[in-house]
């Protein structure tokens, strides 16, 4: 259960990093479009109007690095990846509640949900947390 759970932990991982990677490169366009119209002049001067960056353009770098170290058995990442998943799950939560069933996604964020659940049930098992090294 070990082994399978570690192999599954890690390639969930990657196929994330890699999914947000893509959503972020085929946004990049759009985004950078919109960057031009954060600045506006006053009164002969710019005046920097706040914008934001989306969580996808930097969501699959520390999903990235929390792969790679499950993968090496690394303390740090078992408590990383804890923390993205549990921070993932709220996100997710906030969106599944606020939007409700009846949203398209509905059932693939619910089933997102219930992933990462399951990856932090596994990482806090006994025989698992004996694995990482510090």
């Amino acid at each position: 259960m070990v082994r399978v759970g570690h192999w599954m932990v890690v390639s969930a991982l990657v196929v994330f990093a890699v999914w947000m990677l893509i959503i972020s490169v085929r946004a990049f366009p759009a985004w950078t479009a919109s960057v031009p119209q954060s600045f506006h002049a006053i009164e002969g001067g710019t005046e920097w109007v706040m914008f934001s960056v989306p969580g996808q353009f930097v969501a699959w770098i520390p999903a990235l690095i929390c792969a790679w170290g499950i993968l090496k058995w690394r303390r740090w990442a078992q408590f990383l990846t804890v923390v993205l998943l549990a921070l993932g799950i709220l996100l997710q939560a906030a969106e599944f509640a606020t939007l409700g069933a009846q949203h398209h996604r509905g059932t693939s964020k619910l089933l997102a949900i219930m992933g990462a659940l399951l990856m932090i049930i596994w990482l806090l098992l006994p025989r698992v947390r004996l694995q990482f090294k510090d």
